[in-house]
């Protein structure tokens, strides 16, 4: 069984047209070599010495960005996330998108624009990645499933919990985490040249086997979601 799946963004698109309008003139970032992208994800703990010693830029989603710093790995903080809360997780030097609320920029040195494709800021960042001139983008704790806590550095409640068969393997997962997952599989498969992923979870099993299925789901999604079989 599939779920029929779609990006819906929670901002009004007016809202995000004046936060461009107020955001800061900021360069928009250039870089060579490979680019760590690093979402909070539980095999992020697997990778913490490689990533001490990076050699070359590292892009840490919103409040992995913190995280990371504790760990003594050098991050950006970056965010394609147009949500009010986003600011709050400001942490050090910012790489963000144009159409972020205006207080995400405290601390920003670069500022990104254009269209973002995808559903969330992992999958943005590739693309933004790759704009930027890096190659490859390494992938790290975009696991797109949940181990015992949310994140790796927090735990939160989740709305609308789905369960995938992968490989034989069972995860945890959302909506959201499928499509990041599939459009990452996607292009990580198909551009090796330019992706490689370091995460684990659902994404690692997506990207080796193709396919899933999904097995279970919440009853707050089985009353609002169409099926496909």
């Amino acid at each position: 069984m599939k779920l029929k799946i779609s990006a819906r963004c929670c901002v009004e698109d007016s809202t995000m047209e004046e936060n461009v309008r107020l955001s800061p003139d900021l360069p928009e970032p250039q870089g060579e070599g490979p680019l760590a992208l690093v979402g909070g994800g539980h095999s992020l703990s697997d990778h913490i010495d490689e990533l001490r010693t990076w050699p070359g830029d590292i892009w840490a989603i919103n409040q992995t960005a913190g995280w990371c710093q504790e760990q003594g790995i050098d991050c950006y903080f970056f965010t394609v996330d147009p949500s009010t809360r986003t600011h709050e997780f400001c942490s050090g030097e910012g790489v963000v998108h144009a159409h972020c609320n205006p207080l995400t920029f405290q601390g920003a040195v670069y500022k990104t624009t254009g269209s973002i494709p995808g559903p969330n800021t992992v999958v943005a960042g590739c693309f933004l990645g790759v704009k930027a001139g890096y190659r490859p983008i390494h992938i790290f704790g975009a696991d797109s499933s949940y181990g015992e806590t949310s994140h790796l550095y927090r735990n939160e409640p989740i709305d609308g919990l789905v369960e995938v068969e992968c490989g034989g393997d069972l995860y945890l997962t959302k909506l959201e985490l499928i499509l990041q997952a599939e459009r990452l599989a996607e292009v990580i498969r198909d551009l090796p040249e330019f992706f490689e992923n370091r995460s684990g979870g659902f994404l690692s099993a997506l990207v080796k086997h193709g396919d899933y299925d999904v097995t279970r789901v919440s009853r707050s999604i089985r009353d609002r979601m169409e099926f496909e079989k």
